[in-house]
């Protein structure tokens, strides 16, 4: 795993987003459907790679509790700062702001890369490599766990023809 993962997918949804505004026909609301449900295809995949390449000592007890400690200490402080940043830049509701902050925790593939690098290149012990598995793990389920229905992050789905956006999108 490497940066050239994360590098890889922004471009390639830079690409879509500016053909679907500069070439229509070619990046279609279909099309690029079609394009996401190929890639959801793979990335069970690519997960499954990822976890092959855990070690061993990574799964412990050790690892659990500090992934455990790193959660507790880290998590708050990012949902913290993103809750202060809207309520004093946008003025929003401490709720509004919260369901932001928690959509906004997810951090699975940003967190595998920089864990693999540190493994990698800095020979992280395998406990703290878990932990942040760990942690990874939990900033991805958190949202589903505590939002009640799913929330539809499609934008093609709340713009007009023109490419200006519509307000009937998801209410915060």
């Amino acid at each position: 795993m490497g940066v050239y993962y994360l590098v890889g997918a922004f471009i390639a949804g830079l690409v879509a987003r500016l053909l679907q505004r500069r070439m229509p026909l070619l990046a279609s609301h279909d099309n690029l459907h079609a394009l996401r449900l190929f890639s959801s295809f793979f990335v069970p995949f690519y997960f499954f790679n990822a976890g092959t390449h855990v070690p061993g000592d990574a799964l412990s007890l050790e690892a659990l509790g500090l992934g455990v400690l790193i959660t507790l200490v880290v998590l708050p402080l990012r949902l913290a700062v993103i809750v202060l940043q809207r309520r004093m830049v946008f003025g929003e509701s401490l709720r509004s702001s919260l369901r932001v902050a928690l959509a906004l925790s997810p951090s699975l593939i940003f967190t595998l890369v920089l864990a693999g690098i540190m493994r990698e290149h800095f020979a992280v012990p395998p406990v703290l490599y878990g932990a942040l598995l760990f942690y990874a793990a939990v900033t991805t389920l958190l949202p589903s766990l505590v939002f009640r229905k799913a929330l539809d992050v499609d934008p093609a789905q709340y713009e007009r023809p023109d490419g200006d956006a519509q307000q009937k999108g998801p209410a915060t």
